[in-house]
């Protein structure tokens, strides 16, 4: 993508967190949890209790993790909200875990809300092509033990996000190989020696973590819902 495109779909991201364009509800017992979650929070932050918290201090209390704790499903929410409190953007990048390149942040001079807003709305559409490249190019470097750029590009492959988790799990599925550490960091680590009998009696990572996700990809997929104006 061209550095002129790219800096005007951001500005069309400015736009929607200006204007409060946001999802439609998707479930009316995750927005309840969320708001009540998120106004503890704004409770404390509001607080005497709070004077020595800043903003990026706040993010770091155990009311803010209650946030996080609810998962993908909260996120059309708190892109609603997103546009008057930017603090939330902590939350969408611990609960997604889509990092952006030095390279992107530069280009937005690290407007870190404007490159998250796009991403949810626009940007994220282009998950399966970056990661059908990335994955071409990490096979490619491993064929030819190029080590040092086979883990850079691994690591590229998870700051995809959880987005990567259905296309990690359809190679997977299809027999590929060195993928399951991709899929467990984006997964929070779902599989352990606990449950693992559950998922694959012969304890074989890639079977638990392709059953794993056929019994529960529901609660990770980012909804794609309708936009409306507040």
């Amino acid at each position: 993508m061209g550095e002129n495109k790219f800096t005007a779909l951001l500005l069309v991201a400015s736009f929607l967190i200006v204007l409060g364009v946001y999802p439609q509800s998707v479930d009316n017992d995750t927005e309840k949890t969320f708001y009540e979650k998120y106004s503890n929070w704004k409770a404390l932050m509001a607080s005497p209790k709070s004077k020595f918290l800043s903003d990026t201090t706040g993010v770091t209390t155990s009311s803010y993790e209650e946030i996080v704790k609810l998962g993908p499903g909260s996120l059309p929410y708190i892109f609603k909200e997103i546009s008057a409190d930017h603090n939330l953007w902590y939350a969408v990048r611990k609960i997604t875990k889509k990092w952006f390149t030095k390279d992107e942040r530069d280009k937005v001079k690290n407007e870190i809300v404007s490159l998250y807003v796009y991403w949810y709305h626009t940007g994220r559409k282009q998950t399966p092509q970056r990661f059908e490249k990335l994955y071409a190019e990490y096979k490619g470097f491993k064929s030819q033990h190029r080590d040092k750029d086979a883990q850079e590009t691994y690591q590229k492959i998870k700051d995809l996000g959880i987005d990567a988790l259905p296309l990690l799990a359809d190679k997977m599925s299809k027999g590929e190989e060195g993928l399951e550490d991709a899929f467990s960091y984006l997964s929070d680590e779902p599989v352990n020696k606990d449950n693992m009998d559950k998922y694959s009696k012969s304890k074989n990572r890639r079977e638990a973590y392709v059953k794993w996700w056929q019994e529960n990809k529901e609660k990770w997929l980012i909804k794609e819902v309708e936009e409306q104006k507040n």
